[in-house]
């Protein structure tokens, strides 16, 4: 499993549930489906967080207020 993707992911929910209308989706690279996906958007490295279909971080955010002002 990947080391920092607890962490983003932790932060992710954590925004969301401050933010109305921000939703979190998990997608795995770990399986068929997940690792086509990665592929398809250009993935990379793990944790790749994106906001609006694109990418805004790679890697863990540095923060959550990092995280959060890419959210607005």
């Amino acid at each position: 499993m990947c080391p920092h993707c607890p962490r983003a992911l932790l932060m992710a929910k954590e925004v969301a549930a401050q933010m109305p209308g921000v939703q979190v989706v998990e997608q795995s690279t770990a399986t068929p489906q997940g690792f086509a996906k990665a592929a398809f958007y250009g993935v990379q490295a793990v944790p790749t967080v994106f906001i609006n279909g694109k990418s805004a971080f790679v890697g863990a955010p540095p923060s959550i207020e990092a995280l959060r002002q890419a959210v607005r």
